[in-house]
């Protein structure tokens, strides 16, 4: 891993929001780099997600410090449609920028490693007296079905051009962009081995709210709901298999009424990380349950780890992140399958299986992908003398 250098990430979620990639490098990088991660700016329209009320006014706080290591700060609210406007977004990077400057000085920053994760942030670079930039694309952006934009497009055809190194995290975004990066490299997401694996753990309780005291068998769901969500996928599921409980753990990102109506599927909300290993334990078969079209068939969901080291068997739809896992995942290529796989993991009993996934999980760690990258990085400085 990269050691002694300062960091500063610009990031496209909140420090406490549920951990997916960008928290996990930023984790994981902490260990033995300072680092500054930058929350975006809320919208003046953040009616959609009233639990985001409160980043309206967080920036109010300043630059605040989680540990050692690790600085955080939000940054003042924008105005809507920063992502759909080019003129509003070129005014939104340039509070980012502003706000990002004067945190860094606070923190003490020199010379820092610029790690960005939205193309739109492309109006920083060479901005921060940077001293390697570093794309971190983590989505197909223009196949984002919510969000389509051609702000986004045109900013990140720059982006991918100024990045001293682009990294992806799937092997379709690998393809689409390396003939704009100027440098790129392919490091699928990871796994909190150890936090996932407690799940296997004798001591690690199930939590209550389950219900498994009542001996149905557990479909379960960790992450955010939001638009992925395939919500006929699930209420087929729960009619075909009435006796079982589909449970959703996370923050919902728009109103499910027709899941909530439905007597055997529950949605419990948003829980702090350090729970989730308590309730994937109850689970008897873990499920990512996306619609299957071209966002969501390039992803590389973070989950996917994180079921495989709590040993669990995982019905997934056809996303190219499985391409050679089918014999440790139950993969659907259409709802029909997904609904008869279902019932094939509800049946397993392969304590053979449990340890290949598991296995497999363990080698696939957040703290494996930062030495990879940490790596490639080393080797471009060195190579340009930096």
């Amino acid at each position: 891993m990269i050691e002694g250098r300062d960091i500063i990430c610009i990031s496209p979620g909140y420090w406490d929001s549920p951990w997916i990639t960008h928290q996990q490098f930023m984790r994981v990088l902490a260990r033995k780099n300072r680092v500054l991660y930058v929350e975006p700016p809320m919208s003046y329209l953040p009616f959609r997600y009233p639990e985001r009320w409160s980043k309206l006014t967080a920036f109010r706080h300043g630059v605040r410090r989680e540990g050692d290591n690790l600085w955080i700060t939000t940054c003042p609210p924008a105005p809507p449609l920063k992502r759909s406007v080019d003129l509003i977004n070129r005014a939104s990077q340039r509070l980012v920028l502003s706000w990002t400057r004067r945190a860094a000085v606070k923190a003490g920053f020199t010379d820092p490693l610029l790690w960005i994760y939205l193309p739109t942030a492309v109006e920083l670079v060479g901005k921060l007296d940077e001293s390697f930039v570093l794309y971190h694309c983590i989505d197909e952006f223009e196949a984002v079905p919510w969000g389509r934009n051609q702000v986004i497009a045109s900013q990140e055809q720059r982006m991918l051009g100024s990045a001293d190194l682009t990294v992806t995290c799937s092997k379709q975004v690998f393809e689409n962009k390396r003939g704009a990066a100027s440098e790129i490299m392919n490091v699928p997401n990871g796994v909190d081995f150890e936090h996932y694996f407690r799940v296997q753990q004798k001591h690690t309780p199930v939590a209550p709210e389950l219900g498994i005291h009542d001996g149905n068998q557990v479909i379960g769901f960790s992450g955010v709901l939001d638009d992925r969500l395939d919500t006929e996928l699930l209420l087929r599921a729960a009619d075909r298999y009435p006796r079982a409980r589909f449970v959703l753990v996370g923050p919902a990102r728009k109103a499910f009424p027709e899941l909530e109506r439905k007597e055997n599927i529950y949605l419990l909300g948003n829980r702090p990380v350090e729970k989730l290993p308590t309730y994937v334990k109850g689970f008897d078969v873990c499920l990512i349950p996306y619609v299957l079209n071209d966002f969501v068939r390039n992803i590389s969901p973070t989950k996917l780890f994180e079921y495989l080291a709590s040993g669990k068997p995982v019905v997934a739809p056809a996303i190219r992140a499985l391409d050679g896992l089918r014999d440790l995942v139950y993969v659907g290529a259409n709802m029909d399958e997904m609904l008869e796989l279902i019932g094939d993991a509800l049946a397993e009993d392969s304590p053979e299986a449990t340890e290949r996934r598991t296995e497999l999980a363990r080698m696939n760690t957040w703290e494996q992908r930062v030495d990879v990258i940490s790596e490639k990085i080393m080797e471009l400085e060195r190579s340009s003398n930096r």
